[in-house]
């Protein structure tokens, strides 16, 4: 299997499908809890208002839909590895190791404005990144501060992803106002339509917060779980030594996608502690940029045996923790 997703054939989509349902068979067997946090912005409110879900829900539809959303997940990740040239070769790799990450956290998860958010800034990352070779960059900077305004109305903590976007801009165009403007007014359109839809009928929006203080999680972690992110960490950090020692071999370009997804995890790391009412699911912004690293674990590990042996391991923990989660 792994073996496989080391080659960039087209049929490696649906083997990736396959594998994401294999190993989040958790989520559909135990169906997700949906609730609202302060985190949420006004436009998921209304999302969570029109399927009367403000007050918690659990079906399979919303399992199902979950792990669409996740598969969608796996695709963007791994096309962005693809078309940014992330690694010395194409592969699938990144689209696996996400899908190999998440299930060891599918337990914990649910679907969320985060979730859904994080699919939106995600769809955008690509074009982000290709900001300097844009035919039409004033077209693309707005569309993609729209995307990202939109992003934030749903889950209102992702507003600071738009520090991406920033460093994109820094990083690859000269510095012209029109364009910095353009990204600004990109980024309040969602805000201007929803304020003025609640205007015209006659509803009021209700605020949500920007958080500016750090909060302290409280996560409570089982000895399988412990053990399992520990074993997780190192295989991050020893894949982004991988990355660095491999760095002048990628093109500029590769690079700075690399800048960019170095960022994204920083973001992505303080984003549970600025939600004072958090939940677990609020690191799955995180997921993405480490899956990148994950994968040049596996891409570029020399002896061949000990990705086999790992890929496994990880494996069988997840399995173990969705057992122990189901009952």
């Amino acid at each position: 299997m792994l073996n496989q997703f080391k080659t960039n054939r087209p049929y490696n989509s649906f083997l990736l499908f396959v594998y994401g349902l294999v190993l989040c068979w958790s989520a559909l067997a135990k169906p997700f809890v949906l609730i609202a946090e302060k985190g949420d912005g006004f436009g998921w409110r209304l999302i969570m208002q029109f399927l009367s879900l403000k007050n918690g829900h659990s079906n399979f539809a919303l399992a199902l839909f979950f792990m669409v959303m996740v598969f969608t997940l796996a695709l963007l990740i791994n096309r962005l590895s693809i078309l940014q040239r992330l690694f010395t070769r194409l592969h699938y790799l990144t689209g696996m190791s996400f899908l190999l990450l998440l299930s060891v956290l599918v337990s914990r998860f649910a679907f969320s404005s985060s979730l859904f958010s994080c699919v939106l800034l995600l769809s955008m990352l690509n074009k982000t990144a290709s900001l300097q070779n844009a035919t039409n960059p004033k077209t693309d900077i707005f569309n993609i501060a729209l995307v990202f305004g939109l992003a934030s109305t749903f889950f209102a903590p992702s507003i600071w992803f738009l520090s991406v976007l920033m460093l994109s801009m820094i990083f690859s165009r000269p510095f012209k106002l029109n364009e910095w403007l353009l990204m600004v007014v990109g980024f309040l359109t969602p805000y201007y339509f929803f304020y003025t839809v609640s205007f015209i009928a006659g509803n009021k929006i209700e605020n949500f917060e920007i958080l500016f203080r750090l909060h302290k999680p409280s996560i409570a972690l089982s000895l399988a779980e412990s053990v399992l992110y520990l074993f997780l960490i190192v295989l991050v950090t020893v894949g982004m030594y991988y990355v660095q020692f491999n760095m002048r071999r990628l093109l500029v370009q590769s690079r700075k996608t690399w800048s960019l997804l170095t960022l994204w995890m920083i973001v992505g790391v303080l984003i549970p502690f600025l939600n004072s009412d958090f939940q677990f699911c609020d690191f799955i912004f995180l997921l993405p940029p480490l899956a990148a690293f994950i994968s040049a674990f596996f891409c570029y590990q020399p002896k061949s045996w000990i990705s086999v042996v790992l890929h496994w391991l990880v494996i069988a923990l997840s399995i173990v923790i969705g057992v122990e989660n189901l009952y």
